[in-house]
């Protein structure tokens, strides 16, 4: 982006009406370009936003952090410069580069002070930047060599890195990654340094700002792979030259099919979907897949189509056994043609062609997959997506040839319901990405949803269930506030992978427990995807508005009156342990067996 593009956009960003976004830049240079690229890529990221940029004073990092912590700030760009570690290691000072040993002391105990200065943040989102400008000639090693006292430098920036890593709240930029988009001898300025306190070149402050607010407001991630068999998971036809004779190795010139199946399978421990779509016999299909040197294990896959039919059909299949949208799935098949034919029939399916022939390209492929699809940790149901999507199967086969009632009342379900707070990952994530079983469809950036939680009266509800099929971990959210005589219900949603088991009954008979309150108030919104949550509501109104911002009303007594049999066990943390349905409300709910 040019410097005066970026001075409209942030210009145009900073008049809108729309609700504020606060972003708080912390650094020790004159912030000048860097915030106006830093507004300007929010602007472009938050268009319905008012992007807020601040700063604090020059030249003192550890008080502008204090100041970020005093004000509150949601969202936080911490910029860091070798300067910030001792000011000798800046071009602006002149306090003597002799004493090396002096100069690592310092840098050492900035370093503990900057730790302690980051670490007083509870609720703020952070993102962190380590230096990214060469190195001025101070120490005495020759260029060419890196002497022991750079190495000690070096380590102290890095070790503080790692530990910024850890953090709950804070992400830190990748050097690699700003570096493919700004090289290192293009990135300092050493003139505007020296004239205005601002390091960085034009080029570099677009960059860095283009990395922070990417990692501030990183993309939805994807859901699922459906990839092919023959050329692409491995290397071969199966049906010509048999199980035994595909390959995926160094040793026979296709490491590049091994390296795929590497990456699929370390996306699937942290929760990605992937299912197979291949025009194939089954059988000699079923024997490829029980190899054991394959590096996909067969048991990560799910589910598995394989016959003669279109790919598209394959797709729809896999599709529906997901229960998401094609827009969440990246199809990759090393035919154009099969490739033309499922983008045809799903044209929101990100379509990539395996290049089989091509080892740089197949990495970038596999770079590209961890961009759409990583995550720096798994969160338990993350790791049980896959495997309660198997058990979903099962249970709609078992339940379509029982009885609904004497089925529903075998699971031996167990729901628990806890008290969270804005600050819960997984409440967050699912409220901004559930779409089925959604009141609202409502979406939040992390300030918004952590304002809410400012309120006195505010609450948030996490609701974890299992059954005799196995644990689907926590699957809904409930928040909102609580009135004199209603509670009101702002969010709530539902994973689709909970359906068919009243999880959505028993949410609303732990409302009206758990609070006391003569109605709930829900604030509903009619959206494209939330049928589910629309057949609920109308189970008990039946007439429900078809214009958004609509609050809805229900009564204890109509619930009571609408409400189906409940056979669960309800489990709150510091109440006593009973079922859903032992007429604690006013009786009239039928009682669990």
């Amino acid at each position: 982006m040019k410097l005066i593009e970026a001075l409209e956009v942030s210009f145009q960003g900073a008049r809108r009406e729309e609700e504020a976004y606060p972003l708080f830049l912390a650094c020790s240079f004159s912030p000048l370009h860097l915030e106006t690229f830093t507004a300007a890529r929010l602007a472009q990221a938050l268009p319905e936003r008012r992007i807020v940029v601040s700063h604090g004073i020059f030249g003192d990092l550890a008080h502008n952090i204090h100041l970020a912590v005093d004000q509150r700030a949601q969202s936080v760009l911490v910029v860091l410069e070798w300067f910030d570690f001792d000011p000798r290691l800046s071009i602006r000072s002149l306090g003597g580069w002799a004493d090396s040993d002096a100069i690592l002391d310092s840098a050492e105990l900035a370093s503990l002070r900057l730790k302690n200065c980051l670490s007083r943040f509870d609720t703020a989102q952070i993102v962190i930047s380590f230096p990214t400008l060469p190195l001025a000639p101070v120490f005495q090693a020759h260029s060419c060599l890196q002497g022991a006292a750079e190495s000690r430098l070096r380590q102290l920036v890095s070790d503080m890195a790692h530990w910024a890593a850890t953090q709950a709240r804070v992400r830190v930029i990748h050097p690699d990654a700003l570096a493919e988009l700004s090289p290192l001898a293009h990135r300092w300025d050493i003139k505007t340094d020296l004239a205005a306190g601002f390091p960085y070149s034009l080029g570099h402050a677009d960059a860095l700002a283009a990395m922070a607010v990417n990692a501030l407001l990183p993309a939805t991630r994807r859901k699922g792979i459906i990839t092919d068999l023959d050329d692409t998971l491995w290397n071969g036809i199966v049906g010509e030259v048999g199980p035994e004779n595909v390959t995926w190795s160094l040793e026979h010139g296709t490491q590049v099919h091994g390296l795929y199946q590497q990456a699929l399978a370390s996306l699937a421990e942290t929760g990605t979907l992937v299912a197979i779509a291949s025009k194939n016999d089954l059988a000699v299909v079923t024997k490829a897949l029980e190899r054991t040197d394959l590096v996909l294990p067969k048991e990560k896959l799910f589910p598995v189509e394989v016959h003669w039919g279109a790919k598209s059909e394959s797709v729809a299949r896999i599709l529906r056994a997901w229960n998401i949208g094609a827009s969440s799935v990246v199809f990759i098949d090393d035919s154009p043609l099969e490739i033309a034919e499922v983008q045809l029939a799903f044209p929101e399916i990100e379509c990539r062609l395996f290049p089989k022939d091509d080892p740089a390209a197949v990495l970038g492929l596999l770079r590209w997959l961890r961009d759409e699809f990583g995550c720096e940790s798994a969160s338990e149901e993350d790791k049980l997506r896959r495997q309660s999507l198997e058990q979903a199967q099962v249970f709609e086969a078992e339940g379509s040839k029982a009885d609904a009632e004497a089925f529903l009342q075998s699971l031996k379900a167990t729901i628990t319901i806890q008290e969270a707070n804005r600050a819960n990952p997984r409440a967050f994530e699912l409220v901004n990405k559930t779409n089925q079983f959604n009141v609202n469809g409502s979406r939040y950036s992390q300030d918004q949803w952590q304002a809410l939680g400012e309120r006195l009266d505010d609450f948030v509800l996490t609701v974890a269930y299992e059954d005799r099929f196995g644990p689907l971990g926590t699957i809904a959210v409930m928040a909102g506030h609580v009135r004199e005589r209603e509670i009101y219900l702002e969010d709530w949603v539902i994973s689709c992978r909970a359906f068919s088991r009243r999880i959505e009954y028993c949410c609303l008979w732990s409302l009206f427990d758990r609070f006391n309150k003569d109605a709930v108030s829900i604030s509903y919104r009619p959206t494209s995807r939330n049928g589910p949550a629309r057949h609920l509501l109308q189970v008990f109104l039946k007439d429900l508005p078809a214009e958004a911002g609509a609050k809805l009303v229900l009564t204890r007594d109509e619930f009571e009156r609408g409400c189906p049999p409940l056979y669960a066990e309800i489990h709150e943390p510091g109440r006593p342990n009973r079922a859903a349905a032992q007429g604690l409300l006013s009786g009239s709910v039928p009682a669990a067996k």
